[in-house]
C-alpha cells in the first residue's frame, strides 16, 4: 500500500463490506496510519479553535441540572431577573431532553417546537452524495452558513471542504444552485473540520471557504483522489460553483473563520483614517499561535471572477470568530473579535485596516472578559452587535465542551471550573453594554498581545470593568449542563429585538432580549423554538480507525438533529443540519419589515466604476459651528460662528399676522455676512412689523448643491421679540434624518391644519403623537416606515382649542431609538 493509499484509510464502510471484512481493512488502515504519523510528523495543534491538552478525551459528561443563575463566574456579581417567556417552559421541557428512555440518535423523539413552524425541508441526500464512488455516501457533514441578497451558502465541513448554494428568492422555497467540491480533510491523525467557515461577498457572487488543516495526514474514503486541504481561504463563484482564487494564508492550524467587508468612502483624516475598499478578514493560526491573529486581504475584481492579495495580519493572542460592522454612532469600521479561551472580547477600529498591522494599540479599542484571572475556563466563541438608543450591546455566547480535558492545576484552584470548555456548566451568553470604550480599557488595560505577567498586572482592572459592563446573561431554559457541544449555544444573529440561537442537539431557539437591549438586567425569554426533525435523515459519518492523535469532529455528531448554523432572513428562519437537511422555518409571529431592517445590512462598494449601484451616502453637514437669536431693543441680535469660511445669508420670514396664519412672507434679508450683527427689527423698505409669529433663517451654501440651515422662530409681542421653541429639526445622518412642522402656528381664522414631515435613513417602525399638556389628543402609526420616503401627515385643526401643542416622534425599531418633540401653536 502507498503512503497516499494509506492515508485514505478513513472510510464510511460501503454496504456490501461484510463484518468479516471490517476488523482486517481497520487494522491495515490502523498501521498504516501510525507509520503515516511519524513520517509526517504531525502538527498536533488544536485548530478548531479548542484548544486542548494532551489528556486523553474525558467520557461525555452526563447532562445533569446546574444552577447558572448565582454562578459569578456566568452572571457576575448581579444575579439577572430571570422571568419566563411564551415557550420558557415547554423550551425547558423539551428542548433539552436527557435521560433513561431518550435516544439522541432518534430523530422521531425530537418533535418538539413552539410558536415555529417547517415550511420547507429538503434531504440533501443528492446534493451530499459524492459521484465518484460507487456507493451512496451523502455523509458529509454540514456547518456554518451565509446570506446575502437572495443567496445562501451551506459549508461543507468534513470530510471535505465544500459549499451548497442555494437561490432564497422566495426563502420559503430555497432552490439548489450549484456546489463547490473542495479539498480532503484530514482524519487520520486529527479530524478536524477543514471546510471551517463560509461567508458570501456584499453582493452575493464569490463566497469565501476557511479551510483549516493541522497535519498532513488526510483522512477520507480511499479511491476518491482529491486534493489534501492546505491552510488558506478559496475564492468561488457562486454561479458556477468553481473556484476562482485560493490564497494560502500561514499560521498552525489554518483559517477558521473568515468575513469579507466593504469599507465605503467617507470622512478621513490623519487622526481617523479611511481606506475604502473590499477587504477579506482571516483568522489566521490557532490558540497561542505565535504568529497568530487576522489576515486581512484585499478583495480584487478580475474578469474571471475575485481574487485575494494580501495585505498584512493583525497580530493578536487569540481569536475564534469577528463581527464586523460600520458603527452607526461614529460611522467607522469595527471588528468585535470573539477572543475563544484567551480573553472574552476585543474590539478594533479597521477603517483603515492597515493602521492595525503591527503594534496595534492605536486602534485596538475595548476588551472585555468576566473571569480574566482563568486561563482554561469559558470559550469565547460568536459575536454580534445591536445599537439601541445610542448605546452598543455586545452579545456573546461561550461555547461549552469537554473534549479538551480537565482544566489546568492552577485554575482548578481558582475555583473557575472542572473542564477546559466549562462543559458541565448550562450556557452562558452574555450581553455587555459596549458604549464606552474608554470604561473598557481604550489606552489603559486593554491589550491583545500580552504576556501572563502582563495580564496578571491588569486583570483586576479588566475584571471590575467587565461586571460593570455586564448588562445581563442568558442560560438554557432547563438549565443543563451542555455537554460536549451536545446542548452548547453556538451560532447567533440579531433582528430587532431577538435573538437567534443554534443550539447543536437543542436546535434553533429564539428570545426576547428587548428588556437587555433596553439596559436591563433581564435574562432574554424563549419566544419561539423548533428542534428539527425532518426525514429521511443522512448518514453519520464514520471512520474505520480512530484519530490517533486527537479527535474532534467524531466526538460530537452521533446526535440527530445537530443545527451547527442558522440564519434568520426575511421573516424566516434558515437552517442546516450538520446530520439531516436543510430547512425554512418560520414563527408564527415574525419580525415586521421594522423589525428586519435595524441591523444594519453591507453593500457593495460604492464607486463610479464599479458597475455596482452606489450606496446613499448621508449627506447632513455642518457649516456652522452655532446660531443664535437674542432680543435687542426693539430688534434682533443674530449671532453665528462658521465651521467654514463661507458667506452666510439670513432671512426673516413672516408666518402669521394676528391670529391669521399666512404663507411665509420675506420681510428682510441679508446677504454675504462673515459676522453677528444686530437688526433693527423694520423690513427692507423701513416699515416696522406687526406682532406676529417670525421665523429667521441662516443659510450657507457649501457647494455640489449642498447647504446647512438653521431655523429660530420667534414672537413679536407689543412692539418687542421674545423667542420660541423651534418647530424645525436639524437634518442628522442618524435614524431620523429630517424631522418639521410645517410651520411654528397652525389654525387661526382659516382653521390651517398643522402639517408633519418626516424621512428616515433606515426603515422602522414609527409612531407619531400630537399632545396638548399630557394628553394624547391624536395618534399615527406606521408599522414599516420606509427608508429615504418623504411621509407627511396632517393634524386638522377644526374643533381643537387654542393653545400650544406638541408632535411627539418616536421609531423605537431603528439602530438609534429616537424621540424627539416639536411645538406649534393653535391660533
Amino acid at each position: 500500500m502507498t503512503l497516499r493509499q494509506c492515508y485514505k484509510a478513513r472510510v464510511t464502510f460501503p454496504e456490501e463490506t461484510s463484518s468479516m471484512q471490517k476488523p482486517a481493512l481497520a487494522e491495515r488502515g490502523r498501521a498504516c496510519v501510525l507509520a503515516a504519523v511519524l513520517i509526517a510528523l504531525v502538527v498536533a495543534a488544536p485548530a478548531s479553535g479548542h484548544s486542548t491538552s494532551n489528556a486523553a478525551s474525558p467520557a461525555a459528561v452526563p447532562a445533569a441540572v446546574v444552577d447558572p443563575a448565582t454562578d459569578p463566574l456566568a452572571v457576575g456579581p448581579r444575579p439577572p431577573a430571570a422571568p419566563d417567556g411564551p415557550c420558557s417552559e415547554q423550551s425547558g421541557r423539551e428542548q433539552y431532553a436527557e435521560g433513561e428512555g431518550h435516544d439522541h440518535l432518534e430523530i422521531g423523539l425530537h418533535q418538539f417546537s413552539c410558536n415555529m413552524a417547517v415550511r420547507n425541508f429538503q434531504s440533501l441526500l443528492a446534493q451530499t452524495d459524492n459521484p465518484t464512488t460507487p456507493v451512496q455516501d451523502s455523509n458529509e457533514v454540514l456547518g456554518e452558513m451565509d446570506v446575502k441578497g437572495n443567496t445562501a451558502a451551506v459549508a461543507i465541513s468534513y470530510p471535505r471542504a465544500g459549499i451548497l448554494f442555494f437561490d432564497i428568492t422566495n426563502v420559503a422555497a430555497p432552490k439548489f444552485i450549484s456546489r463547490y467540491r473542495g479539498a480532503e480533510c484530514e482524519g487520520a491523525a486529527i479530524d478536524v473540520d477543514c471546510g471551517a467557515f463560509v461567508d458570501l461577498s456584499a453582493d452575493g457572487k464569490t463566497a469565501f471557504l476557511s479551510v483549516q488543516q493541522i497535519s498532513v495526514v488526510p483522512g477520507g474514503p480511499p479511491g476518491l483522489n482529491e486534493p489534501i486541504a492546505t491552510p488558506g481561504v478559496d475564492v468561488v463563484d457562486v454561479a458556477t460553483g468553481r473556484i476562482t482564487g485560493r490564497l494560502p494564508i500561514e499560521g498552525v492550524g489554518g483559517v477558521h473563520t473568515s468575513r469579507s467587508h466593504v469599507v465605503q468612502p467617507g470622512p478621513s483624516s490623519a487622526a481617523e483614517p479611511r481606506r475604502p475598499g473590499e477587504y477579506l478578514f482571516s483568522v489566521a493560526g490557532a490558540a497561542g499561535a505565535p504568529v497568530g491573529g487576522i489576515e486581512v486581504s484585499q478583495v480584487i475584481s478580475t474578469p474571471q471572477g475575485k481574487v485575494l492579495q494580501k495585505m498584512g495580519r493583525i497580530r493578536m493572542d487569540e481569536a475564534h470568530d469577528m463581527f464586523i460592522q460600520d458603527d452607526p454612532l461614529t460611522g467607522r469600521t469595527l471588528m468585535y473579535i470573539a477572543s475563544g479561551a484567551d480573553t472574552g472580547f476585543t474590539v478594533y477600529d479597521v477603517t483603515d485596516p492597515t493602521k492595525a498591522f503591527g503594534d496595534n494599540n492605536q486602534t485596538l479599542l475595548a476588551e472585555w472578559d468576566l473571569t480574566p484571572e482563568c486561563e482554561t475556563d469559558w470559550y469565547a466563541h460568536t459575536i454580534d452587535v445591536a445599537t439601541r438608543n445610542g448605546r452598543r450591546y455586545v452579545t456573546l455566547p461561550a461555547e461549552l465542551f469537554t473534549v479538551a480535558g480537565d482544566q489546568s492545576t492552577a485554575d482548578k484552584a481558582k475555583g473557575c471550573g472542572k473542564f477546559y470548555g466549562n462543559g458541565d456548566k448550562a450556557g452562558p451568553m452574555w450581553i455587555v453594554d459596549a458604549t464606552d470604550f474608554a470604561k473598557l480599557g481604550r489606552g489603559t488595560f486593554a491589550d491583545s498581545q500580552d504576556n501572563n505577567t502582563d495580564e496578571a498586572k491588569t486583570d483586576a482592572a479588566l475584571k471590575q470593568a467587565s461586571q460593570d459592563a455586564l448588562v445581563t446573561t442568558w442560560w438554557n431554559s432547563a438549565k443543563r449542563a451542555s455537554g460536549n457541544l451536545t446542548f452548547s449555544p453556538h451560532n447567533q444573529q440579531i433582528v430587532g429585538d431577538r435573538i437567534y440561537l443554534s443550539n447543536y442537539h437543542a436546535g434553533v431557539t429564539v428570545l426576547d432580549a428587548s428588556a437587555a437591549f433596553a439596559g436591563q438586567n433581564v435574562r432574554p425569554v424563549e419566544t419561539a423554538f423548533h428542534v428539527p426533525h425532518g426525514t429521511p435523515t443522512r448518514p453519520i459519518y464514520q471512520g474505520l480507525v480512530d484519530p490517533v492523535v486527537l479527535p474532534f469532529t467524531t466526538t460530537f455528531i452521533d446526535f440527530r438533529p445537530l443545527i451547527w448554523d442558522m440564519v434568520p432572513v426575511r421573516g424566516h428562519v434558515l437552517a442546516a443540519d450538520m446530520t439531516g437537511g436543510f430547512y425554512s422555518l418560520q414563527e408564527q409571529d415574525p419580525p415586521s419589515a421594522a423589525e428586519q431592517a435595524v441591523q444594519p445590512v453591507e453593500q457593495p462598494l460604492a464607486t463610479a466604476s464599479s458597475g455596482q449601484p452606489a450606496r446613499r451616502v448621508c449627506q447632513a453637514t455642518s457649516g456652522f459651528r452655532s446660531v443664535s437669536v437674542r432680543p435687542r431693543g426693539r430688534g434682533l441680535r443674530l449671532a453665528f460662528k462658521r465651521r467654514r469660511p463661507r458667506k452666510v445669508a439670513v432671512d426673516v420670514f413672516s408666518v402669521s399676522s394676528g391670529r391669521r396664519v399666512v404663507q411665509e412672507q420675506l420681510l428682510a434679508r441679508f446677504r454675504r455676512k462673515t459676522r453677528s450683527f444686530t437688526w433693527n427689527g423694520r423690513s427692507n423698505n423701513g416699515r416696522r412689523l406687526r406682532d406676529g409669529y417670525y421665523l429667521v433663517r441662516f443659510r450657507m451654501l457649501l457647494g455640489n448643491g449642498r447647504s446647512d440651515s438653521r431655523r429660530i422662530v420667534v414672537q413679536r409681542v407689543r412692539g418687542r421679540f421674545r423667542l420660541r421653541p423651534g418647530s424645525y429639526r436639524r437634518a442628522s445622518c442618524g435614524l431620523l434624518s429630517s424631522y418639521k412642522l410645517e410651520r411654528p402656528v397652525f389654525g387661526g381664522a382659516a382653521n390651517r391644519p398643522l402639517r408633519i414631515a418626516f424621512r428616515l435613513n433606515q426603515a422602522a417602525a414609527v409612531t407619531v403623537s400630537v399632545l396638548r399638556g399630557r394628553r394624547v389628543v391624536r395618534t399615527y402609526r406606521l408599522q414599516a416606515a420606509a427608508r429615504h420616503r418623504t411621509y407627511r401627515l396632517r393634524f386638522p385643526a377644526a374643533g381643537r382649542p387654542r393653545g400650544d401643542y406638541r408632535v411627539r416622534i418616536d421609531a423605537p425599531g431603528g439602530a438609534r431609538r429616537v424621540v424627539a418633540e416639536l411645538p406649534s401653536r393653535r391660533l
